[in-house]
C-alpha cells in the first residue's frame, strides 16, 4: 500500500494543496492540521485541492474537505478542487460537495479562474 501525502505551497495569493494516495480516516487529521495552518498563519484567501493524484476517498475525505470549505467560509476566503478523477467525482457529486465548492479540469484552470474571475467563484 502507497503512503498517502500531502505537499502544500503557496503560489502568489493562493495556497495549493496537493495530495496523492488515498484520503482516508487514516490520514484526515494530519492533512486538516497541514492545511489549517498554513491558511491561518499566513491569512490565506484562496485554497486549491488538487486531486491529480488521488486514488481513493472515503467518508472521512468528504468530511475533511467540507471542513476546509467551513474553514475558508470563516477566514472569507474561497476554495476550489481540481483534476478530479471519475471516482472522485461521481463520490463527490453524490455528497453534493459540488454545490458548494467549485471544481476544475485542471490546477492551472482553477489558479486562473479563482483568482481572476469573480463570477467563477460559488460565494461563501
Amino acid at each position: 500500500m502507497m503512503k498517502s501525502f500531502i505537499e502544500i505551497y503557496e503560489e502568489n495569493d493562493l495556497l495549493i494543496a496537493k495530495i496523492n494516495g488515498e484520503i482516508d480516516n487514516y490520514v484526515t487529521k494530519e492533512f486538516r492540521e497541514k492545511i489549517d495552518f498554513a491558511v491561518l498563519s499566513k491569512n490565506i484567501k484562496y485554497l486549491i485541492i488538487d486531486f491529480k493524484n488521488v486514488s481513493f476517498v472515503d467518508s472521512s475525505g468528504i468530511g475533511f474537505i467540507i471542513g476546509r470549505y467551513n474553514l475558508m467560509k470563516r477566514e472569507k476566503g474561497f476554495i476550489a478542487l481540481c483534476d478530479l478523477n471519475d471516482y472522485c467525482t461521481k463520490i463527490f457529486k453524490i455528497s453534493g460537495i459540488f454545490r458548494l465548492i467549485n471544481n476544475y479540469r485542471s490546477l492551472d484552470e482553477a489558479k486562473k479562474e479563482i483568482v481572476n474571475n469573480e463570477s467563477y467563484r460559488i460565494k461563501i
